[in-house]
């Protein structure tokens, strides 16, 4: 298996994103729009207006570091000497994991020339990126973990993932994956929700959206999921891990993994210790041993 990595250059990619849009008098959330500017987007990563933020490696095979070689492209003197390098998470899922190395240049006399938007604005914890940046792709599926190569497909991912998302609609047996726009689920599942509370369920923060009716139906599934009495129907967002300052994707299979591991005394508590030991683990990946 090969993989390979892509050098992020200093970038204002959102600034030239949102000019794009604006200037059709696009409108994110609304669904007429919506097709459009994500065309918009997908159009723009594989334009020659972004090809030069981009530089995918060469395929390098699986027992290879490449680190040394990552640090020489992002340093300010293309060496390694004296040059601390950090990891942080982009966006993960239940199959890949994108991770973000760059250079901590904060209060180092940068300046707005050397932000790098596509970093600072879409790592989950919203670190402030100058300069050059590498991101790799991860794949963990299986319990196997092993970078993977990475493409102009992966960024538009990344880079949708900043504005769209998906949530689940979870009634009774069924479940249903909804798509929407930014903090904004309620343009697409009415104002008949609101806000239940935020949950940590396996090391994931759920937020929980409660419909609000006379019924009371009861709902077994989204019971089990919350580990309490929960009537009506539910609407799920994700949020990124540990400062939680990220929507990530939610999906039926993702909600089902997680029933399962509950449904299993012996599982939960295994997947629970493990995840004890390992608070900032990754728990996509740490779900892929077990389901």
């Amino acid at each position: 298996m090969t993989f390979n990595y892509c050098i992020i250059s200093e970038n204002k990619i959102y600034t030239e994103l949102y000019d794009l849009i604006e200037n059709d008098d696009l409108h994110m959330g609304k669904e007429t729009d919506d097709g459009i500017i994500y065309t918009k987007i997908k159009q723009f990563i594989e334009s020659e207006t972004s090809c030069p933020y981009f530089k995918f490696s060469e395929p390098y095979t699986c027992d290879k570091d490449v680190s040394n070689d990552i640090i020489k492209l992002i340093s300010k003197n293309g060496t390694i000497d004296n040059v601390s390098t950090e990891i942080t998470t982009l966006f993960s899922n239940e199959d890949t994991t994108y991770e973000l190395i760059y250079i901590n240049y904060i209060n180092n006399g940068q300046t707005d020339d050397d932000v790098n938007q596509f970093a600072s604005l879409t790592n989950m914890n919203l670190i402030p990126i100058y300069k050059k940046c590498a991101i790799t792709k991860v794949s963990h599926i299986n319990n196997n973990i092993n970078n993977v190569m990475i493409s102009t497909e992966d960024m538009l991912n990344i880079l949708i993932n900043n504005f769209y998302h998906t949530g689940v609609m979870i009634d009774g047996d069924k479940l249903t994956e909804i798509n929407f726009c930014g903090q904004m689920p309620h343009t697409k599942i009415g104002n008949n929700f609101q806000t239940h509370e935020i949950l940590n369920i396996l090391g994931f923060s759920f937020i929980c959206y409660h419909e609000n009716c006379k019924n009371n139906n009861d709902n077994k599934i989204s019971t089990i999921f919350c580990g309490k009495n929960i009537t009506n129907r539910i609407f799920v967002t994700l949020l990124s891990y540990e400062k939680n300052k990220k929507t990530w994707n939610v999906t039926s299979s993702l909600i089902n993994k997680i029933i399962k591991i509950k449904s299993d005394e012996t599982l939960l508590n295994i997947f629970n210790n493990n995840i004890s030991d390992l608070p900032y683990d990754n728990y996509f990946a740490t779900m892929s041993k077990y389901c």
